[in-house]
């Protein structure tokens, strides 16, 4: 979409006018070939694509793409104003490459959002996880406080002493 509007722009700042606007006076009319001409070699666009965008039949879109082939080769201020347009759409299609088009980036967005959703659940799983654990060891919160405080930092000690009770050795 951006080219159609970024080309008209162009055209109609080179040309001095709105190319869109309803006459048949030469300038409009060079415009609007300089216009087709573009969108048919550059963007690859059909006839009736074209058409319908300036509110013109496809044979007014070849006339005019025609027109303005013969035009820039005998036509000196029509090959300079057509050559500057191009320039510029060349020049704007250079800066633009290098991002990504809309529909990929729309396409990317709904992956991540999906993606977003799947992390977001595994979290929440995960989180109910450790709730589990946190509420099975809780019991235990006390004695493991007093096991805490009377080793102090003494982990070994309390390991051997532990193990001994667990196995029926008298401590």
């Amino acid at each position: 979409m951006k080219e159609w509007d970024n080309t008209e722009a162009i055209v109609n700042k080179v040309f001095g006018l709105k190319m869109i606007t309803e006459t048949r006076q030469r300038p409009y009319v060079e415009a609007r070939a300089a216009f087709y001409k573009i969108m048919r070699d550059v963007y690859h666009k059909n006839l009736q694509t074209i058409g319908k965008r300036t509110n013109r039949t496809h044979a007014t879109v070849i006339n005019g793409v025609v027109n303005a082939g013969d035009w820039v080769k005998i036509d000196p201020s029509f090959k300079v104003k057509y050559k500057q347009v191009l320039d510029l759409v060349e020049s704007y299609n250079r800066t633009f490459k290098t991002y990504t088009p809309e529909d990929e980036l729309a396409e990317e967005n709904i992956s991540l959002k999906k993606r977003n959703k799947l992390l977001t659940l595994q979290l929440e799983v995960v989180n109910r996880e450790i709730d589990t654990i946190k509420r099975k060891g809780r019991p235990f919160e006390g004695l493991f406080c007093r096991i805490e405080h009377q080793f102090k930092g003494d982990e070994a000690t309390a390991n051997v002493l532990i193990n001994k009770f667990l196995n029926g050795i008298s401590v």
